[in-house]
């Protein structure tokens, strides 16, 4: 697959592939005139980073993610799932008060015990 149908595939720019190249993320081959060509294995590399770059992990914890051989890679994965697990919470209540916060009837927020307990967490 080409650079080109790859990114479009990815609703990404081609200079993204290109980058994740450079940071050593993707492996292509290359054509006889030169052009990258993704197989099967590379694509599928490129939906992974994809998806991990929209969950807001870096490029370096995704390199060691990506490379068994990585040191210390079970813990950088650990101290992801920790941020994933804290920021599920915050997500979680701040999705709680939203729903809440519709239907709040109190003139300020301090007087809604819903409200305010959402004021309260971390």
């Amino acid at each position: 697959m080409r650079i080109s149908d790859l990114a479009k595939s990815l609703h990404l720019e081609t200079h993204v592939l290109r980058h994740w190249e450079d940071v050593g993320l993707l492996h292509p081959s290359r054509s006889a005139n030169g052009y990258r060509d993704y197989d099967s294995e590379q694509a599928t590399r490129a939906r992974i980073i994809a998806h991990c770059r929209q969950a807001g992990l870096s490029l370096p914890v995704i390199g060691a993610l990506l490379d068994r051989r990585s040191p210390g890679r079970a813990e950088i994965i650990d101290a992801e799932l920790h941020r994933l697990r804290a920021r599920e919470r915050r997500l979680r209540q701040t999705r709680l008060f939203l729903d809440h916060v519709v239907e709040c009837r109190h003139s300020l927020m301090e007087r809604c015990p819903s409200c305010n307990s959402y004021s309260q967490t971390r």
